[in-house]
């Protein structure tokens, strides 16, 4: 315990020196250097994320940084609280959601093996990984949806999500529980797996 104390505490330091967007800040600076070559981008935050050893202290980071928001109101839809989650853990820029909604585009942290995306039966799922998916509704209506896996049992799984509840408390975070087959009337086949190394 006293070991991820040290290392949140430590991370947490190189995560505030960085600013609100240490990646995207369009200002070049010792911490903050794009050289022409792919993966160069190394700021504070990134170089203390990728210290982080082995994978399961990063998910418990993540998880860690996410949970600060719980039954928070954030002000932000499923995509942008999960994408500003990640870049405050780990400084790295969740892709744009793709055209078909249900999957990310390619972006620098994806090409330098930083997010990893992968089709898999929805039981499979694991913890902070995150589900990208476009659910379709009784009513015939569809909407795209992100959330963290916070965790999973023979039946279903529980989410760390924001704005699940949009039309009584939207943008606030919340933990619920999706068995497999509510998931798989909602979405189909039509969800991505990600999870960020």
């Amino acid at each position: 315990m006293k070991k991820y104390l040290l290392v949140f505490l430590a991370v947490s330091s190189a995560i505030l020196g960085c600013g609100n967007n240490p990646v995207n800040s369009g200002k070049e600076s010792a911490t903050n250097t794009m050289a022409s070559v792919p993966c160069q981008c190394q700021t504070a935050a990134i170089l203390a994320w990728n210290k982080l050893s082995p994978q399961s202290a990063k998910d418990n980071y993540l998880c860690n940084i996410a949970l600060l928001n719980y039954t928070c109101y954030t002000g932000k839809s499923c995509k942008e609280w999960v994408k500003d989650r990640v870049l405050k853990a780990s400084g790295l820029t969740i892709p744009s959601t793709a055209s078909n909604e249900y999957s990310w585009n390619a972006n620098n942290d994806w090409i330098c093996g930083n997010i990893n995306g992968r089709s898999t039966m929805i039981q499979n799922v694991k913890f902070m990984d995150i589900i990208q998916m476009k659910l379709i509704f009784s009513d015939g209506s569809t909407s795209p949806h992100t959330a963290f896996v916070f965790s999973t049992d023979a039946c279903g799984m529980t989410w760390l999500d924001c704005n699940w509840d949009y039309k009584h408390n939207p943008n606030f975070v919340s933990l619920h529980y999706v068995t497999y087959s509510a998931f798989g009337s909602m979405a189909g086949n039509r969800y991505t797996i990600y999870h960020i190394n």
